[in-house]
């Protein structure tokens, strides 16, 4: 055993159970010492498509897999990173954003993106039926919008691939069009399913997708077959990690009025826009105190308020004070520390942001 131990140590000055090496060892809790390559190809990987079509300005994929994986890939069956980047290009794509869900870091190193000036985000997802999590998605969108915000990167693509590209591909890409297209769930599964055919397999994705949108779900709600490719194994290859990624009970709680973060940048945008409808000229940007009406107790030190200016009697109800803004599409409650949280209520209202021009943050 302790020769054992001294070989170990060796190997790891040596550096060999780095990222690099093409295999490693593990002993099992109550078994013999087992060997795992490194550079196993992910299991139904092989004979699945590469890539789906582009939905607007995103490709759903399947993983890269470096060239250090192409000795266990038969001949012409190769899916490296530049190889993703040559054949995108050749249908007169540029990548300019890599969305990578996958729960592990052992498919490829990151500069095989970043060396072609491409940027690379890493999103763990767990995968199998751990369905990713409120601020993933929100990250998600954020990223893809940044993309297609800047002007520089307006007419470059988004590749985004988890293992297979179909499940927890799916599931982000169906919220970003519901957020950004104003699409009902129905129609972004379907949209999904017939750029990346199957679409969405897993039941429990699709389920969640209803419920986190508060949408009902078809009365005989069928999924897609598991693809012929996946059928020996219905496992994403990946470690998987305990998560609290639940997906959202029939029972509405008040948890669920908490509402959803929203990115920074739009958080700006969104204060602006409070501001000019207010008729108050004091820029967002400048000021972070919510435009609304401030409590204040009526002791004896704040009396003389009474006879300057104009007030309101109220009840305390020992929570946070929050203004609403309503859109066509969404509602937001806003913070006194004048934060938006997106939540689930909807208004018929004229979209908002059709009848007023402002100053981006």
């Amino acid at each position: 055993m302790e020769v054992e131990g001294q070989e170990l140590k060796k190997r790891k000055q040596l550096g060999e159970d780095s990222m690099h090496t093409s295999r490693d060892y593990w002993r099992s809790r109550n078994g013999p010492r087992k060997f795992f390559d490194r550079y196993s190809v992910p299991k139904g990987w092989l004979y699945c498509p590469p890539y789906g079509d582009n939905i607007g300005l995103i490709i759903p994929s399947k993983v890269p897999l470096s060239e250090s994986f192409n000795k266990n890939i038969p001949p012409g069956e190769s899916y490296t990173p530049k190889e993703v980047i040559d054949r995108q290009r050749c249908l007169g794509r540029e990548i300019g954003l890599v969305v990578d869900l996958t729960n592990t870091d052992r498919y490829y190193p990151e500069s095989d993106w970043t060396s072609h000036g491409i940027r690379h985000v890493k999103i763990r997802c767990p995968g199998q039926d751990s369905v990713p999590d409120a601020e993933s998605v929100d990250r998600f969108i954020s990223e893809v919008v940044q993309l297609t915000s800047q002007e520089s990167q307006a007419s470059k693509y988004a590749v985004v691939h988890c293992t297979h590209g179909h499940n927890r591909t799916g599931y982000m890409i169906v919220h970003f069009l519901v957020r950004n297209q104003s699409v009902s769930v129905n129609e972004a599964i379907a949209t999904f399913a017939q750029a990346r055919p199957p679409g969405i397999y897993r039941r429990k994705y699709v389920e969640a997708l209803y419920d986190f949108y508060f949408q009902s779900k078809p009365e005989l709600l069928v999924c897609p077959e598991t693809p012929e490719w996946k059928r020996d194994s219905d496992q994403d290859n990946e470690v998987v990690a305990p998560s609290g990624n639940l997906a959202r009970t029939d029972a509405v709680s008040d948890a669920d009025f908490k509402g959803e973060c929203i990115p920074f940048a739009e958080v700006q945008r969104m204060r602006n826009f409070c501001y000019l409808v207010l008729n108050l000229h004091v820029q967002a940007t400048r000021n972070t105190q919510i435009p609304g009406s401030h409590p204040v107790s009526l002791d004896r030190d704040k009396l003389h308020l009474l006879s300057q200016q104009l007030y309101h009697v109220t009840w305390s109800a020992g929570v946070p004070r929050c203004m609403m803004l309503i859109d066509k599409e969404d509602c937001y409650l806003i913070d006194p520390q004048f934060y938006f949280r997106k939540v689930q209520l909807r208004f018929p209202r004229k979209h908002i942001y059709e009848i007023y021009e402002f100053p981006v943050g």
